[in-house]
């Protein structure tokens, strides 16, 4: 009973189901309806982060990167890898260690205005009280087209501003916000984003080749259909000589018995690591929702083996306990969930119905034995 596959290959981070005030290591779902991206600034370098498992690797790139922008060479990162395995929590750990004052939006599937990531963070920039472009009305007038809040009650004159114009625009805001200091931006979702914005994206890597800016894109890689736009970015991107990626994997079976024993704040068995590695296929996403699930349970580190129909209803309860987690972390992912709900749900169905058949003919622990190691083969 694997973990489906997304999408025939398509299917972690706001925060995933947070608990006790901490952010989860996986990627952060957000409702598939939400009408805008969410934009926030991190100035505190200190955030509430827990260390990640697993990520050295990734980490220490990240690292490298920001040290050369602190240099004045920038640069575009893009973060790959599949839903659940932990980008966001990635790149924020990382860009907070960096100290940078740090913005970030995400691209929603609801279609909405071109450009929105890159608006949603001008606008969080605003928020915190940063002016943009006040010394320079012509460019804040073509910037307007993406805030229209910088010219308050003011109705456009002429034609609208050229795509150069606008790139223009956002390239002199982005050097504005970068002057004070390094800036690290991260635009999480890219697999929804428009063309235009990747289009603008792909400009701005250049300005942050020569800036004190790390850019983070963090999407989806099995999400990526053949016409994506995505792919044109990272096409161009390299005949650029520009490309600079990095794939967030899955965990190993060793870290994903390190963050499952974190999460249960207690020692796991061996068999119950194995199972829920080959179960979750190392996402930190149904990691960390399984091991939540468990411990919700009663805080065991081994599942015990049922001994009477009672128990049986009620180890059938648990494991729908956890589809319901999933579905309810994972909302944005609504037509994963159903096939995977699908695929769960008939063989724990079969499951129990073979349990209480072996326990009303046998009444013995070894029958229910015989039934749980047929059924996990």
């Amino acid at each position: 009973m694997k973990r489906a596959r997304l999408s025939n290959e398509a299917a972690h981070a706001g925060p995933a189901v947070p608990r006790d005030g901490r952010r989860l290591q996986a990627a952060e779902p957000r409702p598939s309806g939400s009408g805008e991206a969410p934009d926030r600034v991190h100035n505190d370098p200190v955030a509430a982060v827990p260390e990640l498992i697993g990520r050295e690797r990734e980490l220490a790139r990240l690292a490298e990167l920001a040290a050369a922008a602190k240099a004045g060479r920038g640069a575009l990162l893009l973060l790959a890898g599949e839903a659940g395995a932990g980008k966001t929590a990635l790149a924020r750990s990382a860009l907070a260690a960096t100290g940078f004052r740090t913005l970030e939006a995400a691209a929603t599937e609801m279609p909405g205005a071109p450009y929105r990531p890159i608006a949603g963070v001008l606008r969080a920039y605003r928020r915190e009280g940063g002016m943009l472009l006040r010394d320079q009305p012509g460019l804040q007038a073509d910037l307007a087209c993406l805030l229209p809040e910088l010219a308050p009650g003011q109705r456009p004159h002429g034609p609208p501003p050229t795509p150069d114009s606008v790139f223009e625009a956002v390239a002199a805001a982005f050097r504005e916000m970068s002057a004070a200091g390094p800036l690290a931006v991260l635009f999480d979702d890219l697999h929804w984003s428009d063309e235009a914005t990747l289009d603008l994206l792909r400009l701005l890597a250049e300005v942050a080749e020569r800036s004190p800016i790390v850019l983070v894109g963090a999407y989806r890689s099995d999400a990526m259909t053949r016409a994506h736009p995505m792919r044109r970015l990272r096409t161009e991107l390299r005949r650029a000589g520009s490309l600079q990626e990095l794939v967030v994997e899955p965990l190993g079976p060793a870290d994903t018995g390190r963050l499952l024993e974190r999460v249960l704040a207690a020692p796991a068995a061996p068999d119950l690591v194995a199972a829920v590695h080959d179960r979750t296929e190392g996402l930190p996403f149904f990691v960390e929702e399984l091991a939540a699930a468990l411990k919700v349970a009663g805080g065991e580190s081994r599942l015990p083996l049922p001994e009477s129909v009672d128990e049986i209803h009620r180890l059938g309860s648990t494991l729908n306990e956890m589809l319901a987690r999933l579905e309810a972390g994972l909302e944005h992912e609504r037509a994963f969930v159903a096939d995977a709900s699908h695929e769960l749900r008939a063989p724990l169905t079969v499951l129990k119905a073979e349990l209480e058949v072996a326990l009303m003919e046998h009444d013995t622990p070894s029958a229910v034995r015989d039934v749980l190691t047929s059924a996990a083969e």
